[in-house]
């Protein structure tokens, strides 16, 4: 259980000090402009409801969109749904990009998953440095929005809403499922796993604009939207890491001579994730016995191939024969 996670009981103990990070999504007052604002807060795991009386005057306006130390008790602690008596809003000293605090009703529904995944794989890393990297890049205003609901692709695989998010994570969970011994080390092995949350990063582009040049690769993108975050991860490590973790996000990554073992992670994690929605996908209509199947993947059609029980198969075209 994460802090995040934890908060949620703590608003069912009266006597618990809440100090916790908060988006502010919503602060409306009453028309006397003098009593308590209401306010509706936010994390990767839904809303909360706040009560806030400023000690001085406050245009409920500028507080909407911003992330505060909350400080306060719950309202009611037999009624969580009542919310935090809010004593004041402490804006950090340091602010840092999180994915604990992307707006949950900010992701697609499919997304909402990949994001707690996501929360999870980071947490878990052994290097905080890259932990804090695809944070800072998954975790900014101008990414969330779009990233949370982006399609991975616009026919073949993972094409819904939230699917770049539920391939990105699904991506990273087949390496963090991977032994250590298969990479240069730990650093290795959380590089990878980052890398997979990142590496289709650019395809927001095509979300998020009404022309893209279609000559730009999206790799190309998602380094550019990576930059600032790669060069925090150089202040933070060294000009290695942040230059592998370039090199894992880079076209030059995902040829047949990748240069690491990181690097064919990345891309089999990437080809598993992806056939697998593919197949999943061409053979939802077949009968179970169907060995082939295909199905348009954009201009291109592609064809699945799938692993039966020969003899389920056999007798289901019994009872099938059976059925006449």
């Amino acid at each position: 259980m994460n802090k995040h996670e934890q908060l949620r009981l703590d608003v069912l103990d009266e006597d618990k000090l809440i100090q916790h990070d908060l988006r502010v999504m919503t602060a409306i007052r009453d028309e006397s402009d003098r009593g308590p604002i209401a306010l509706t807060l936010e994390d990767a795991y839904g809303e909360l409801a706040g009560r806030y009386t400023p000690v001085g005057p406050t245009d409920p306006k500028s507080l909407v969109g911003n992330v505060y130390r909350v400080w306060g008790y719950a309202i009611d602690h037999e009624d969580p749904a009542a919310g935090i008596d809010v004593n004041f809003l402490e804006t950090p000293e340091n602010p840092d990009f999180s994915l604990q605090l992307v707006p949950m009703s900010a992701c697609a529904d499919a997304a909402i998953p990949a994001l707690h995944t996501m929360i999870d794989l980071l947490d878990a890393m052994t290097n905080r440095a890259v932990a804090r990297y695809v944070h800072r890049v998954l975790g900014c205003p101008d990414v969330y929005p779009l990233f949370f609901r982006a399609k991975a692709a616009p026919h073949s695989h993972h094409a819904f809403e939230g699917g770049l998010a539920s391939h990105s994570a699904e991506c990273a969970s087949i390496i963090g499922d991977m032994s250590t011994s298969h990479f240069s080390g730990r650093l290795g092995r959380d590089l990878a796993i980052a890398s997979a949350m990142l590496h289709d990063l650019g395809k927001i582009a095509w979300a998020g604009s009404e022309y893209v040049n279609p000559m730009l690769m999206h790799e190309s993108r998602g380094l550019v939207l990576a930059a600032d975050a790669l060069r925090q991860l150089r202040r933070d490590t060294d000009s290695g890491t942040a230059e592998m973790a370039a090199y894992l996000l880079s076209k030059e990554s995902r040829t047949e001579n990748a240069a690491c073992p990181e690097a064919v992670a990345v891309m089999m994690a990437d080809r598993l994730s992806a056939t697998r929605n593919g197949q999943k996908l061409a053979f939802g209509r077949s009968k179970s016995q169907t060995l082939t199947a295909g199905r348009l993947n954009g201009a291109y059609g592609k064809r699945y191939v799938r692993v039966v029980d020969m003899e389920a198969a056999i007798e289901t075209n019994e009872a099938a024969d059976s059925l006449g």
